[in-house]
């Protein structure tokens, strides 16, 4: 409370969220020497409904009336849709060559879901740009002893060195200008 510098917490009850989504996953091999994988995946989270909840206090004064207009808005922070393809090739039993590519889709910034109190119209956080990520990799295998596996790898993250966002806060506008963001790694 800015004039008596009181603080308060409370709980909005009632707003819902719908959480569902596919994934699909598919493995190859051939023989010994490759081994590969292809998986998709679409997994949307909205806020269902709106809702107006009377906060009070431990007495059960009310002190406030919370309205949340979220109905519709994707929540943000995970992406709605990624694609991941790897494949894996051995050579000579002791050396392995592995590639793998991941792209993210559809991802939208978080965004507190009490920041659309007593908004007339909830707008969607920013959405921010799709991206692939690909690694490349070498590695070494061999027994050093009865059942010691030993494998050495180096790979190379981030290969294309991509400049990609991993983390966004929404911001007062909605927009990449008024967004907090996080980069991702590069290479």
């Amino acid at each position: 409370d800015g004039l008596s510098g009181e603080t308060f917490a409370y709980s909005v009850r009632g707003i819902d969220s719908r959480h569902y989504g596919a994934e699909l996953e598919f493995s190859a091999r051939y023989r010994e020497n490759f081994a590969g994988r292809l998986s998709v995946s679409y997994n949307p989270m909205m806020w269902l409904n709106n809702v107006e909840s009377t906060v009070t206090d431990k007495a059960g004064i009310s002190i406030d009336t919370i309205r949340m207009n979220a109905k519709g808005l994707i929540n943000g922070e995970q992406p709605q849709f990624t694609l991941f393809i790897s494949g894996l090739y051995t050579l000579k039993k002791h050396y392995q060559f592995f590639a793998e590519a991941r792209y993210c889709g559809v991802k939208y910034s978080w965004f507190n879901i009490s920041s659309y109190a007593d908004a007339e119209k909830a707008v969607q956080s920013w959405r921010y740009p799709d991206y692939v990520i690909a690694d490349l990799g070498v590695a070494y295998k061999t027994m050093i002893a009865h059942r010691v596996l030993m494998n050495v790898a180096v790979t190379l993250h981030n290969v294309f060195n991509t400049r990609y966002i991993s983390e966004s806060l929404d911001g007062w506008n909605h927009d990449p200008a008024t967004s907090t963001v996080i980069y991702g790694h590069g290479r």
